[in-house]
């Protein structure tokens, strides 16, 4: 088993977290992760690609999965795929296409780990898309005893794909599949706040997926980005609710360049389309930023974009960019979306998190009217307690396979509250 012990590799994606273990394991089998287990009192996390901006993978034992990424299966029968935990999107998407299958949508990055974003609830954009975990139907995990489970019942699924890695070491998930497919991305700009507001539920709902991009201050989604499925039979309009076709590329940031992000103005395969960036321009890419994520049930998002455009002055000072979209609900215990279609506000900032974190509280205070509920992932400084129905029953279930608490860092003890009363 290696032991990395550069400490350069242990700030995360975005620069804004040193983790705390003195060393990462990179273990390359199930056996090397249940000695882990079994050697340590913890607390363990595992990491991923480190594209989370708060402490969720931090932990006294850190374990990297990045050796072990293959495909272990790919069932023509059933329409699934079998993949170990470490694997990217970027990396199985091209064999999915390759061997003629998709998923049903990525998130804006690709090089995402698979297991990052189903235990977060992680999510791409589209009114009738769920979010990652939902393409879950199955996967194995080391337990905090070192015992070997196979979660697969639709039961154990709701309540434990997204379960924020204290429940053990997930190994390997195994993913629905459709036929591969084609999209068309179309990029326009300027669309004002007025007329966003009055039609948010149609423009929502025109695309596969939607993307609308702000700075908050100038009342106005300066690109607007829609991705159609080509067997959808939809027709891409040459202006959108007044807004043109992007003349050139875009990048969603100001400045940065457009050759990083997926073809516009073009149709091709589903994983060079839906996420936002290239995967060959990103694999090796690191961030100067910190990010955070509001999800609203979707009848409030004309108020939330009122609520956030008031503070639009405050915002634009910190802002990178911010982005709206559209995600389905589910019935994921620990998912934000579970029962409830929602829209996102994400933030991307730059680097100055004391000031983010300052500003984040009046944007929950703006957003409080309409229950959001934040990414797992992300910056936050809201309470989560009473917002997931589930939660009492959860930290039951995690007891049972994590009974001595190996997997307990410091943010899901903050996050995932003892409830002796709780029963299954």
């Amino acid at each position: 088993r290696d032991v990395y012990r550069d400490s350069l590799a242990m700030l995360n994606w975005g620069g804004n977290l040193t983790f705390s273990a003195p060393t990462l394991h990179l273990p390359t089998s199930i056996q090397e992760i249940q000695k882990i287990v079994t050697g340590h009192s913890g607390p363990i996390r595992v990491l991923g690609t480190g594209h989370s901006f708060n402490d969720i993978a931090d932990g006294g034992v850190m374990v990297s999965l990045k050796k072990m990424k293959k495909i272990l299966k790919l069932d023509t029968e059933h329409h699934c795929v079998t993949v170990q935990a470490g694997i990217t999107y970027g990396e199985l998407a091209v064999y999915l296409h390759n061997h003629g299958y998709a998923l049903p949508n990525l998130a804006s990055l690709p090089t995402i780990t698979v297991i990052g974003a189903c235990i977060t609830a992680t999510h791409g954009s589209g009114s009738a898309n769920q979010c990652l975990s939902a393409h879950v139907i199955g996967f194995e995990m080391v337990t905090g005893t070192g015992s070997v489970v196979s979660i697969s019942t639709p039961e154990q699924l709701e309540a434990l794909v997204v379960g924020l890695g204290s429940c053990g070491i997930v190994t390997s998930l195994t993913l629905k599949l459709e036929p591969t497919y084609e999209v068309h991305q179309a990029v326009y700009a300027s669309l004002p706040f007025d007329i966003a507001m009055k039609n948010i539920d149609t423009i929502m709902n025109s695309a596969y997926s939607v993307s609308l991009f702000t700075d908050w201050k100038s009342k106005v989604f300066k690109q607007v980005w829609l991705k159609y499925r080509v067997d959808s039979n939809a027709i891409v309009p040459v202006s959108f609710f007044g807004a043109p076709l992007a003349r050139k590329p875009q990048h969603p940031l100001v400045g940065f360049n457009p050759a990083d992000c997926t073809a516009q103005r073009s149709i091709g395969p589903w994983h060079e389309r839906l996420p936002h960036f290239r995967f060959e321009a990103m694999a090796a890419a690191t961030g100067c930023e910190v990010q955070s994520e509001y999800f609203v049930p979707k009848q409030h998002a004309a108020a939330g974009i009122k609520a956030l455009s008031a503070l639009g002055d405050d915002i634009a000072k910190l802002l990178m960019v911010g982005e709206v979209r559209a995600i389905a609900a589910d019935n994921l215990w620990l998912s934000p979306f579970n029962k409830r279609d929602s829209i996102a506000f994400h933030f991307t900032w730059v680097r100055k998190e004391e000031e983010v974190l300052a500003l984040l509280k009046k944007i929950e205070a703006a957003l409080a009217p309409f229950k959001p509920i934040p990414h797992w992932g992300k910056l936050f400084c809201m309470s989560v307690e009473g917002l997931y129905e589930r939660m009492p029953q959860f930290e039951v279930l995690r007891r049972q396979y994590d009974p001595s608490g190996k997997f307990v860092n410091g943010f899901v003890k903050r996050h995932v509250p003892v409830t002796k009363q709780a029963r299954l």
